[in-house]
Formats: structure tokens, C-alpha cells, sequence
């Protein structure tokens, strides 16, 4: 078991937190709360192996602390820019790792990959700018 910090957007009707990339009208959108264990439909989660990185690649979002299983470092350098509603395009980069014509983002330092994540706490502290 490893531990890793997920970027999320927090919920506005209730208390479960979203992932911040993946829009929430997809099958592909999932849901965090403390203590819950989440695993994906479809491919991995994408999460940060230090808190600086989940900050950075997020400034001001909401980081959860979480246990992990089948953390390991992604074999590939872009991934889809998922903000567009390609879900389709989405599931195909899992099956087979290709992002062809769709607009594609540089993994962010850090980025780790998860078979699933159970949240244990919201990280609290935030980044301290340089003075």
C-alpha cells in the first residue's frame, strides 16, 4: 500500500468530491469521499506522488491524502486533454495508450497512476509563495 494526493473538485450539493478533468455528465467520472474506496470503470487514476506536485498542477484545488494500490509511474508522455467530452476517445487512449488526433497534454512531475485510491483526509496546508 502506497499514498498519494488526488486532485478533486468538491462537491456542491453534497459531500462527495469529483475528479477535476473528467466532465460530471460521463460514465467515466468518479467520485471520492473519506474513507471510500474508488476504483475506475475504465483504465487508472491519475494522482501525484508528492503534495508540491498535486499543488502545483492545481494551485487553490482541494488534495485529498489517500491510500493507493498499483501505484506505478505512466509508460507514456501525453495524455488526452480530457476537458473536451471525447469519452469515446477517452476509453480508446486506455486500450491502447494512442492519443491520435486528439489534443494531448504533457503529464504533469509527479503524475502517478492508480488502480484505486481511498481517501483518508483533505489536505489543509496550502502552498507558501517565495518571499
Amino acid at each position: 500500500m502506497k499514498y498519494v494526493y488526488k486532485v478533486v473538485s468538491e462537491g456542491h450539493y453534497d459531500k462527495r468530491m469529483k475528479s477535476m478533468v473528467v466532465s460530471d455528465k460521463s460514465d467515466l467520472c468518479l467520485t471520492y469521499a473519506i474513507g471510500e474506496k474508488t476504483t475506475p470503470k475504465v483504465g487508472k487514476i491519475f494522482a501525484f506522488n508528492k503534495l508540491l506536485s498535486a499543488r502545483r498542477f492545481a494551485p487553490g484545488s482541494t488534495v485529498l491524502y489517500c491510500k493507493a494500490t498499483g501505484v506505478k509511474k505512466p509508460n507514456f508522455n501525453y495524455v488526452p486533454d480530457i476537458f473536451l467530452e471525447y469519452f469515446k476517445d477517452v476509453k480508446i487512449f486506455w486500450k491502447t495508450l494512442a492519443i491520435g488526433s486528439m489534443m494531448r497534454l504533457p503529464i504533469a512531475k509527479g503524475t502517478v497512476l492508480c488502480d484505486s485510491i481511498t481517501p483518508i483526509r483533505i489536505c489543509k496546508s496550502r502552498m507558501r509563495r517565495k518571499k
